[in-house]
């Protein structure tokens, strides 16, 4: 939206608020594209400048129209109810009723094991103050896709999901000060970190009806493949298959979140980091899985582009995580005239820029 005066108007321009005369009466409704009678009526009720939309508008409507709502609002009830469910689990397991904060969870995974993909950008959560829970719902709707990629069955997918929204619940634990700690931890305060895992299995191991793959995984999720992870410095096939998939979540949305001490890293910059993982860090088959089946660009991502074009993200080539579709909005004089779809695997000299 711009705010432009009457004078500057060249008709072809959509008002983005009612025009309203000094009583309160509407001259012209929100939505009206703006004629030379239009501008005329303005001038002579003295309205001197008008609210007309623009590209921002454009890309925001268009972004509404793509949301997931139903896995939205699964996001936020599954962030709202964590605090309390982490605390009574910590407090009191054997007396908890786990099974409220497990369906929620497994609506998840209904929901994405029926759409196929992940069709809302992780990372959008921008109005929840602890990054801890975030950090878990978007570990654990990543582990949800990926689990899907690698094969595993619906029952699977539970368990690892459960293991993933639950895989930092030993932070718990931790000293505040160490976990919302600014700057770089001491060698000690690391220490201190690393035994986050361990403290999480015995947590979740107290709780009825957990099954032993869950405990395992939230035990193992700092292990790495080449044996140089923590807290055991096992190596390969001796990692939990759900610990393995949880590890490439944990450090893909850990790196896309800005924190105090660093910026978040761009969408290409955490997936360059996963595939440089691959055999060290990292189970080098599930990261081709990784490869072929993750989108760097979410549907509903805006994409700045090369050539001076901006847009939103509408569909992905699959196998070409980095080449989606955008939806390029036209502006001619501040207006928006249509839009059109470029897909970047036709237009191999166009990049992307920058995403949000």
């Amino acid at each position: 939206m711009k705010i432009v005066l009457v004078d500057s108007l060249k008709g072809n321009e959509k008002l983005s608020y009612d025009v309203t005369d000094p009583n309160g009466a509407i001259l012209i409704k929100a939505g009206t594209v703006i004629t030379n009678q239009h501008i005329k009526k303005l001038q002579k009720n003295g309205i001197y400048a008008v609210r007309i939309s623009g590209y921002e508008d454009a890309v925001t409507n268009y972004k509404e129209k793509l949301k997931d709502e139903y896995m939205e609002n699964l996001k936020y009830s599954t962030l709202k109810s964590m605090p309390a469910a982490f605390q009574q689990i910590v407090e009191s397991p054997k007396s908890i009723n786990i099974n409220q904060f497990k369906n929620d969870i497994f609506k998840m995974v209904d929901h994405i094991l029926e759409c196929g993909s992940v069709t809302t950008n992780l990372f959008e959560i921008k109005d929840y103050d602890d990054y801890t829970y975030v950090h878990c719902v978007d570990t654990c709707i990543m582990s949800i896709f990926l689990g899907m990629s690698a094969g595993l069955g619906k029952n699977e997918i539970d368990d690892l999901a459960l293991a993933a929204i639950l895989h930092d619940i030993g932070k718990i634990k931790i000293p505040n000060s160490i976990i919302n700690k600014k700057g770089r931890l001491t060698d000690s305060e690391f220490e201190i970190i690393k035994t986050h895992p361990s403290l999480g299995e015995k947590i979740v191991a107290d709780l009825p009806n957990i099954p032993d793959d869950v405990c395992m995984a939230i035990g193992q999720h700092h292990e790495r493949f080449d044996g140089r992870g923590y807290p055991h410095g096992i190596v390969g096939k001796t990692i939990h298959p759900y610990a393995k998939i949880i590890s490439v979540c944990d450090v893909f949305t850990a790196v896309s979140a800005n924190r105090s001490y660093r910026p978040r890293f761009e969408p290409f910059e955490a997936y360059e980091l996963i595939l440089s993982g691959a055999g060290s860090q990292f189970d080098p088959k599930l990261i081709s899985r990784f490869k072929d089946n993750f989108a760097i660009y979410p549907i509903g991502s805006i994409i700045r582009l090369s050539n001076g074009m901006s847009g939103i993200v509408v569909k992905q080539n699959k196998g070409f995580p980095d080449r989606p579709v955008i939806k390029i909005f036209n502006m001619e004089n501040s207006t928006w005239t249509g839009s059109f779809d470029l897909n970047l695997l036709d237009n191999i000299d166009v990049t992307v820029v920058s995403s949000e």
